[in-house]
């Protein structure tokens, strides 16, 4: 058996993104490939049909991720293949160029562009988007700005390149950098007014979304902290028809880690954290949206659902460092 080498790597293919049509009948998902020569990945999207077996590359930009489902035949999804937009993003501008593609194949469609870093995006109908973006409270509400002052905003930035204030904590996340003042933020978009509308304050931090079969109800999970983050997080419940939020947390020390809408109920996990603190494994539990109503599910259940301590290193940077997040004040 010959050793693997470090050239080897390079032949290694990641998949993210999975989205399932509407139908049922195709998969769309981004292979990410490693790129030796530009020294980054190279995204494209592929679709597999489900009735016919078949795989093919939809993409070959190399600059393509986030597809979403238009209809049966239309992927809504993220590139950056034109150089120009690559440039204003290395100057700080937050944007994210959003393009149209149909799966039988022909040119890809730009067809608009939001001024966030998104992080996800989803289809309500055909003129109402939601998304999750990055919200740099520095920046302010930059969507709502002329072309000048824009410009006047980057610079300012820019003359400040050089240093990070710090006032708050945490303010920084591995793979991310520095996050102080940043918060991931849910927005409503109408694609034909260009509208958009923050759906959470400028100090939540969106940890979780997903949405109801009908797509209309979004669910939400999301931290509340200014200065210093707290563990305890938030559940909400988002209706998109008459664009409202309630509040369904069911305690007031509670960390949610996931909420999914079943038969008209919710499904989530979490803990109290009563007896082990953050590192407590999660237990599953449904709530009656109309009467409140709470039941514990996974009495016994004592698994993680997600990455697990099993190292001093873990340790560090799950308990410690939220310990230090909690007690520490700058």
């Amino acid at each position: 058996m010959a050793k693997i080498t470090l050239e080897d790597l390079l032949n290694f293919k990641f998949i993210s993104s999975l989205a399932v049509s509407p139908d049922g009948r195709k998969l769309a998902f981004v292979v990410h490939e490693m790129n030796k020569d530009d020294n980054l990945y190279n995204s494209n999207i592929w679709l597999y049909d489900t009735t016919a077996g078949s795989l093919s590359q939809l993409t070959s930009s190399n600059r393509d991720s986030s597809p979403i489902w238009l209809d049966d035949s239309r992927l809504l999804f993220v590139s950056w293949r034109d150089e120009k937009d690559r440039k204003r993003k290395e100057n700080g501008e937050p944007l994210t160029p959003l393009y149209e593609i149909h799966i039988v194949g022909g040119e890809a469609k730009r067809v608009f562009e939001l001024p966030f870093f998104v992080e996800r995006i989803k289809r309500v109908n055909d003129s109402v988007f939601l998304f999750t973006a990055v919200y740099d409270q520095r920046l302010g509400e930059f969507w709502k700005l002329s072309v000048e002052e824009k410009e006047k905003v980057l610079k300012a930035l820019k003359e400040e390149k050089d240093y990070e204030v710090l006032d708050e904590i945490p303010f920084w996340a591995n793979g991310v950098g520095f996050t102080n003042k940043k918060r991931s933020r849910l927005f409503r978009y109408n694609i034909q007014t260009q509208e958009i509308i923050p759906i959470t304050d400028e100090f939540s931090n969106v940890e979780y979304i997903s949405d109801s079969p009908d797509g209309k109800t979004v669910l939400y999970i999301a931290n509340f902290f200014k200065d210093v983050m707290k563990m305890p997080n938030d559940l909400f419940l988002y209706d998109v028809e008459k664009n409202e939020t309630t509040k369904l947390t069911h305690h007031d020390h509670f960390m949610y880690t996931l909420a999914e809408l079943v038969d008209g109920k919710v499904v989530f996990a979490g803990s109290d954290m009563k007896r082990y603190g953050i590192n407590e494994n999660p237990k599953f539990y449904v709530l009656d949206i109309s009467s409140q109503q709470v039941k514990l599910i996974t009495p016994n259940f004592d698994l993680d659902i997600d990455n697990s301590v099993n190292s001093t290193a873990d340790m560090a940077e799950t308990g410690l460092l939220r310990w230090m997040e909690n007690t520490c004040i700058l």
